[in-house]
Order: C-alpha cells, then sequence, then structure tokens
C-alpha cells in the first residue's frame, strides 16, 4: 500500500487546489496500536458536558472525541506534551460558546466536531485537522485520482490563503491566478480562520461551475473578484525535453502513485539520446507518496540512505537506497525553490546529502513532518502528524528547509531565467570536469 507524504499542503485535496500536502500525507512506519476506551479524567470532562448537551449517551468506545483522543495519545508526534488540562478547557469552551449561539438541543455529531476542533487548535499543530465524513469522503475521491476544481497549488502562508502555483492551462491559470495570489474570500464568504481543507472544499466542485474568489495578487494595491469555472483536471505529474547541449530538462510536478515508472521511462528516452546531463526541476512541488519518492531518489544514487522517521516515541526508520537505479552517474542539477516542499525536500535533500546533485533556487519550505489520514469509526476523519523527516545527514526539515548550494532569487513562477540558465550553467561545469 502506498502511503504519502504531504502538507498540509497537505496532499490532500491533491488537485483543486493541490494540498501535498503540501501535503503530502501518510507514511508506512506507523504500527496500529489498541485503542484505549477509558479517556483522563479531563478528557473525560469533555465527554461528560458533551453528552449533557446534546442528550446523548454513548459508550467510551464508541464515542468520538474519545477515539480522536487515543489516536492522537498513542501516535502524535507530540504526544508526551500534550496538555490534557488545556485540551480540556478549549474543548469545554467551544461547546459552551455553540450552545449559546444555538435554539434548542445541539445534534451530537456536530457538537462533536466543535469540541475535537477546538481540541486540535489548542495542540497547536498545523497539520492536524478533523475532517468530517463529507471531507473524509473527497480526500478518499482525490487520494484516487478524481478531481474537479480549478487547478491550482495552495497553502497556508502567515495564516492566510495562498496560492503557491497554478497549474499550467487550467482554469486558474487562464482566469489570471498567479503563484503568490491570496484568496480573501470564496463566493463572498471571507477565508479569514479557514485551514486549507476548508479552503479546497468551499474553493472545489462539479465541472462546469462557478467559483468567485476575491483576489489580493503579490504587488496590487487592490483586491479583485475573479470569476472561475470548474473543469476535471489532469495532473501529468512529470514533464522533459531536450535542451541544446544534449541536456535533458525533467520536471516533476508532484510524486504520484505513478510518477517513478513515468521517470524511468523518461531516464531510459533520455539515456537513448545520450544526454550528457539532466536539470531536475522540482520547483512549486509540494510532495505526494513516499515510495514514489524512494524510488526516484534510487534512480539517482548507488546506496545509503534516503532519509529517516523519528516518532513520538522517538523511534527512528530508515529509507535506503533500493538497487537497480540507471542514473547514477549522469550529471545531476536540481533547482528549487521556496515552494518545494515535502517529497521534494526529502529527494533534494538526499541527493544533496550524498554529492551527487547540486541544488540551485531559493531556499525550500520546509515541510519535514510526517502525516496520516485516519478513518475514524462515524466515517469523518483525523488528518494528524506522526513523526519528522530527516535527511541522511541529519538535518530536521521541518521549520528549516533546505538551503541550495547556490542561491538564485526568481519569479516562483519562472521556468526560464535566471534559475534555469544558473543551473544549466552549472550542469555544463560539471559536464565539462567528467568529460576530461
Amino acid at each position: 500500500m502506498n502511503r504519502t507524504f504531504s502538507k498540509f499542503t497537505l496532499q490532500l485535496a491533491v488537485i483543486l487546489l493541490t494540498l501535498m500536502a503540501t501535503g503530502a500525507a501518510c507514511t508506512s512506519y506507523i504500527a496500529d496500536s489498541p485503542a484505549t476506551p477509558t479517556p483522563p479524567a479531563d478528557i473525560g470532562t469533555v465527554v461528560q458536558l458533551w453528552s449533557s448537551l446534546s442528550q446523548t449517551a454513548v459508550s467510551p468506545e464508541n464515542n468520538t472525541i474519545v477515539e480522536v483522543w487515543n489516536i492522537l495519545s498513542q501516535d502524535f508526534v507530540g504526544k508526551k506534551s500534550l496538555d490534557t488540562s488545556g485540551i480540556s478547557q478549549s474543548a469545554v469552551d467551544a461547546m459552551l460558546e455553540y450552545q449559546n449561539d444555538i435554539d434548542g438541543t445541539p445534534d451530537p455529531e456536530l457538537l462533536s466536531q466543535v469540541a475535537i476542533e477546538a481540541m486540535l487548535d489548542d495542540i497547536g499543530d498545523p497539520y492536524t485537522s478533523f475532517l468530517d465524513a463529507s471531507e473524509y469522503e473527497l480526500y478518499s475521491e482525490d487520494s484516487q485520482g478524481k478531481f474537479e476544481g480549478i487547478g491550482a497549488h495552495v497553502d497556508l502562508i502567515n495564516n492566510r490563503i495562498t496560492i503557491t502555483a497554478p497549474m499550467q492551462d487550467a482554469p486558474a491559470e487562464k482566469a489570471g491566478i498567479e503563484a503568490g495570489d491570496v484568496i480573501l474570500e470564496v463566493n463572498g464568504e471571507s477565508t479569514e480562520g479557514w485551514n486549507l481543507i476548508e479552503a479546497v472544499l468551499k474553493i472545489r466542485g462539479p465541472e462546469g461551475s462557478t467559483v468567485r474568489l476575491l483576489v489580493q495578487h503579490k504587488n496590487a494595491d487592490d483586491p479583485i473578484v475573479i470569476d472561475i469555472v470548474r473543469s476535471v483536471i489532469q495532473l501529468e505529474s512529470i514533464s522533459w525535453e531536450m535542451l541544446p547541449g544534449d541536456i535533458a530538462y525533467v520536471q516533476i510536478r508532484t510524486f504520484s502513485d505513478n510518477t517513478d515508472e513515468a521517470l524511468t521511462d523518461t531516464l531510459k528516452k533520455i539515456d537513448d539520446l545520450e544526454a550528457l546531463g539532466i536539470v531536475l526541476d522540482l520547483r512549486n512541488n509540494l510532495g505526494g507518496l513516499l515510495s514514489t519518492t524512494i524510488n526516484i531518489a534510487s534512480q539517482f544514487l548507488n546506496d545509503g540512505l534516503i532519509l529517516y522517521a523519528v516518532d513520538g516515541d522517538g523511534k527512528r526508520t530508515d529509507y535506503k537506497v533500493k538497487p537497480h537505479g540507471i542514473a547514477k552517474e549522469i550529471p545531476l542539477v536540481v533547482l528549487v525553490n521556496q515552494f518545494s516542499a515535502s517529497a521534494s525536500e526529502v529527494l533534494s535533500g538526499a541527493l544533496q546529502d550524498h554529492q551527487r546533485a547540486v541544488l540551485v533556487g531559493r531556499s525550500t519550505f520546509g515541510k519535514g513532518s510526517v502525516n496520516l489520514p485516519k478513518r475514524l469509526n462515524n466515517g469523518s476523519g483525523l488528518y494528524f502528524t506522526i513523526g519528522r523527516w530527516y535527511s541522511p545527514n541529519g538535518r530536521l526539515i521541518e521549520g528549516k528547509g533546505l538551503e541550495p548550494d547556490i542561491l538564485v532569487s526568481a519569479a516562483t513562477n519562472d521556468n526560464g531565467t535566471p534559475q534555469l540558465d544558473r543551473a544549466l550553467e552549472q550542469l555544463k561545469a560539471q559536464i565539462a570536469i567528467t568529460s576530461r
């Protein structure tokens, strides 16, 4: 079973907006652990108030609040520092406020969601979110590769819903959406306080329908309204071409289920054409599948470690190079920018630590958390952080990112000069050395 990285830019709703999560979004080293039906006293207080307000009696093992707490206490990366008192108080305050804002008895499911979201807010992890049943269903559909939306990558930057990269020829790009645009409103509703999942659910929609966005361009004084007709978005994860000087330019947009196979085919074609070097473009790539990332890194490396992960118990899991790579010797330069995140940072970090490739561009995003989407018993879901990624040399990616070997500042959507030109200059220098 393939498991994903991602951000939150989650790879949550991989394409409406594509969240790779950046999200991408789960990993394979977490082990299932038995549920603990009896919560601590503070969490028990939350359940008692929920039961009283909703006039509902549910056994602990069937209570969603307890289920979420058990998952967090067993597998959350920061489980050892969870403050049950603060979490409890936040949930209690939120439920009482919700009760005061409605008439009559609150719906048990909605009240439970209010409590859980308050608990998660108190934890303060930007990549941990509650998905109601409809949201989790959308996530599951997206994971199967069925997308309808505007076609743009999105992230939460400085607590604002921000476009990191519109997809080429998708409705968003055609309507004038640009990297760095901030979405202030969706269909007249303010995005203030939204998380990425909310943004995806509001902006995406059926093919042929229209969404109205209030957009603040990066260098504009005033926001503008942009109407976008949604469509079915087809994502090609890899594109490539031969450049002058027998250099192959390969762009990986996401690490999806078949990207490793597509790259293998591409590398074989590049070899047949007797290319002298490769520029691998990972700019604006927000992440994808862990298994795919390992397979791709293994095409370029001889042996050793690709990355390792550390969970909430301090347990380390190593991910090593697989044999039979077909591009281990060809000169290689990697393009990165501030929207290279998660899986693309793992690949870049491995190539950099093994001194296999020079990184050119800007510092990467810094998404190095391991995230897992987990279905809850009532059909809703929890998307939460279970570990941290490290490069082979032990560099923590989370919150830090990677520094390029050659810093080149340029627009994030600039596929030409100066970043590509500098990469080509560096690659030609490497080719000259190897051909001596």
